[in-house]
């Protein structure tokens, strides 16, 4: 497209681009206030200009504000141009756009802000899980410090120097579980004879495993207590010494009472 004219041209204190470029079929127009932004463009077919009358167009435009009003009218009628004022588009796009970067914001200030919270309610939980675990641990040492003194109250209230607590598991990979019951019943003996009880002392059990215990039946009931051992029944549907040997299940003891003097 060649360009036919392109000047700056002052109509009623207002300074003006006007532009004309034109092909062989087509002339296209544009009128740019400078002050405003206002912008003015359109296209006019089949009606070739000459450098001349583009230049006597300008001036026409320029001198007489009826010539000017009248042009812009009957491009708009006759052929369509589009008036556009670009500075204000461009200031509503710029207020769009700060007002969308400010609801941004403000979204990644309140979800900054929740996770901030988040981190503090954590760090609370921390603490206080340390705080728990410090409790514990002192509980703990209480328990092994003081347990043989407890159980010898729970027995004796005599309190006699001979009662004393001993305790142990039989092995979690080869207890030596019998068939009491075939699939439902199994026994296991604890032997107690090094402990030197002079009478039956007070029996405390647990079963544990990796699988199962916790469904089972009897694992706490003691039968024929001596001073030298006792049996535990344990009762589950489907058990044998094989299975149970997998599920690494075996028993736990606490036995209390009257050992012999020295």
């Amino acid at each position: 497209m060649n360009t036919l004219l392109a000047k700056q041209i002052q109509i009623n204190s207002a300074l003006y681009t006007f532009t004309i470029q034109q092909t062989n079929t087509e002339t296209c127009y544009s009128l740019n206030n400078l002050n405003d932004g206002t912008f003015y463009m359109g296209t006019v077919y089949n009606q070739p200009l000459t450098v001349e009358y583009a230049n006597k167009l300008a001036k026409d435009l320029e001198k007489n504000q009826s010539f000017f009003e009248l042009f812009k009218e009957r491009i708009v009628i006759s052929y369509g141009f589009m008036t556009i004022n670009l500075q204000k588009q461009q200031k509503q796009l710029v207020t769009k756009q700060n007002t969308n970067q400010t609801q941004i914001d403000s979204k990644l200030l309140k979800r900054l802000e929740s996770l901030e919270q988040r981190v503090n309610n954590i760090e609370e939980l921390e603490l206080k899980v340390q705080q728990l675990n410090t409790r514990v641990n002192d509980l703990e040492g209480e328990i092994q410090t003081n347990s043989e003194t407890f159980f010898q109250n729970m027995y004796s209230s005599e309190k006699s120097e001979n009662v004393k607590v001993f305790y142990g598991s039989t092995s979690k990979d080869n207890t030596n579980w019998t068939v009491y019951s075939q699939n439902s019943h199994l026994k296991i003996a604890i032997d107690l004879s090094s402990c030197n009880f002079v009478t039956k002392p007070t029996i405390l059990t647990s079963l544990g495993g990796i699988n199962y215990h916790c469904s089972t039946m009897g694992s706490s009931s003691v039968y024929y207590a001596t001073k030298d051992g006792f049996y535990v029944l344990v009762t589950r549907s489907n058990i044998s010494p094989t299975k149970v040997k997998e599920w690494k299940w075996h028993l736990n003891w606490v036995a209390i009472g009257e050992v012999k003097q020295n």
